[in-house]
């Protein structure tokens, strides 16, 4: 039984301080992060890496962040 998992994504910018001009902000980076993101696998089960085992009762757990970081 095979699988493919899309476990970890995580993506960043920082924008250039020119776009900001006499705003008073030096910088300014936005990131995101998601975990979990996509399975895809034949097993009729919730989740092929505990395969034969009791602790597949539950689907794994997706999560996302994003954070804005500016700096003054």
């Amino acid at each position: 039984m095979g699988y493919l998992r899309f476990k970890n994504l995580q993506v960043g910018y920082t924008i250039p301080k020119k776009l900001f001009g006499k705003t008073g902000i030096n910088s300014l980076r936005i990131a995101g992060s998601a975990e979990n993101l996509l399975t895809i696998t034949s097993y009729p089960g919730l989740d092929p890496e505990k395969a034969g085992n009791n602790n597949n009762l539950y689907p794994i757990n997706k999560g996302y962040s994003l954070v804005i970081q500016l700096g003054f």
